[in-house]
Order: C-alpha cells, then structure tokens, then sequence
C-alpha cells in the first residue's frame, strides 16, 4: 500500500512543477510592483491571472496522469485508481501556487507560508494518524489521497482567508 502511495505521490510531485508553469515568480515580481504604485485593481487581475492559468495546466497535467494511469497499469486496478485519485491532487495542489505568490509580492512571506508548510502537513498528519487509530483495518493507499484531497482544499480555503486578511490591512 505505501510503495503505491509513494508512486501516486511521486508522480503528482513531479506533475505539479508542469502545473505551476513559474507563474509564481511572475506573480511575485509584478504584485511587488504593483504594490509599490499602490494599484490594487492590477494585483487583483494578476491574482486572476494566475489562477486561471494554474488551473488550466494543472487540469491538463491531471489528465494526463489520468491517461498515464489507464495505458500504463491496465493490470492493476488498484495502482489506476490511486493514480486517478492522486491526479485531483494537481489541481488543488497548484491553486495554493498564486495565494502564496501574491501574499510574497505583497511582502507577507510569513502569511504565504502557513498554508503549505504549517496547515498541509500538520493537518494530514493528524488525520492520518486519527483515521488508523480508529479504522485501522480499513485504512489503504485510496484512504490517503482522499485525505490529502480533503487537507488540501482546507489549505486553499485557509490561503484565502489569509490573502483576504492580508489585503484589509
């Protein structure tokens, strides 16, 4: 279960660098300009920028592990459909890319941070822990992407209250 966890994993990890297609830096630099000149409606737009743009690749790369899974593991169902799960990750995954980017441009690093280093792990780890206490026989590779899908959406939702916050002040 753990060595199919691990591939999904992995091949996610290496999905999302395609799926962020450094518009993060982009983000940084021009938010940081616009910052300086004080023009909230050009950071609004770039914000929207990048989050179509994540959103668009991450769902292409998504789909093409999806396609990746289906012509690679016919016979072994159970290494597609954690594969297929996984592949949800992405975009998800890269919508966290331009809150973080634009809290960085706007000079809030710290609050940029929380979401992907303190709230994911910390979150996971906890239901990770919580769900093989109390259904030990039932937890499986599938458990743990539905999980991380779950942590994921509680970190994009967080990074957006965090951004909200941040442009209030």
């Amino acid at each position: 279960e753990y060595g199919i966890y691990s591939y999904a994993l992995s091949w996610v990890t290496l999905l999302s660098v395609f799926a962020k297609i450094g518009i993060d830096q982009v983000i940084v630099r021009n938010v940081a300009v616009y910052h300086q000149e004080n023009d909230w409606a050009c950071i609004r737009g770039m914000f929207r920028f990048g989050v179509v743009a994540v959103s668009v690749a991450s769902v292409v790369c998504a789909l093409a592990a999806a396609a990746f899974a289906w012509l690679l593991h016919e016979e072994s169902p159970e290494m597609r459909s954690v594969i297929w799960l996984a592949s949800m990750l992405l975009p998800l995954q890269a919508l966290l890319v331009p809150f973080g980017a634009t809290q960085q441009g706007l000079r809030q690093v710290t609050y940029a941070q929380i979401p992907p280093l303190l709230i994911l792990p910390s979150a996971f780890l906890a239901l990770v822990v919580g769900t093989h206490v109390l259904v030990p026989e039932t937890f499986t590779a599938e458990i743990s992407i539905v999980l991380r899908v779950a942590v994921l959406a509680a970190s994009l939702v967080a990074a957006g209250m965090l951004l909200h916050s941040g442009i209030r002040r």
